[in-house]
């Protein structure tokens, strides 16, 4: 349309600012997920951002379908977090008091038995 516009733009500690005219965006990358593994194959995904209250398992255990992996607080709720389908735990990298975002890997569940 033969505007020119004129952007600042700033980047510091992994986010990048820019403004115009008294606006400005604030970018910052995805969070990465915790574990080198952390997107296989049963992945279970944090479906709201919020804090990790209790985790329930560990690596290699066996869970049957429904039972309890880990318990997350967000929005002053609490929110189960359960085994879709009987499986061995895996890539569990979360502690009481880990902050996670929504879309975040929480842990895995491998189908078969332990």
């Amino acid at each position: 349309d033969g505007v020119a516009r004129t952007y600042a733009v700033a980047a510091a500690g992994g986010v990048l600012w820019i403004g115009r005219d008294g606006h400005q965006l604030e970018a910052r990358p995805a969070r990465a997920a915790r574990g080198a593994e952390a997107a296989i194959a049963g992945s279970l995904e944090a479906p709201m951002p919020g804090t990790v209250l209790l985790v329930h398992v560990a690596e290699g255990d066996h869970v049957e379908e429904g039972e309890v992996l880990l318990v997350l607080e967000s929005m002053k709720m609490e929110l189960a977090i359960t085994a879709p389908h009987a499986g061995t735990v895996a890539n569990v990298a979360l502690a009481p008091g880990d902050r996670v975002a929504r879309g975040e890997s929480l842990l895995a569940v491998v189908a078969g038995n332990a």
